[in-house]
């Protein structure tokens, strides 16, 4: 469980969705850094690159 802050998120966010598989943004509902890290998680457990 993530609980933390993670630092400049906002500077980093845009790339990071970038990196999220297309098919899997759609189901991203919220702005939450844990969101995106658990979509690029997925992501690259599912062989896609970062």
């Amino acid at each position: 469980m993530h609980n933390g802050y993670i630092n400049e998120f906002a500077a980093i966010k845009r790339d990071l969705i970038l990196a999220v598989d297309p098919s899997l943004y759609p189901q991203i509902q919220g702005q939450a850094d844990t969101e995106v890290l658990f979509y690029l998680c997925v992501t690259n457990a599912e062989g896609g690159t970062m």
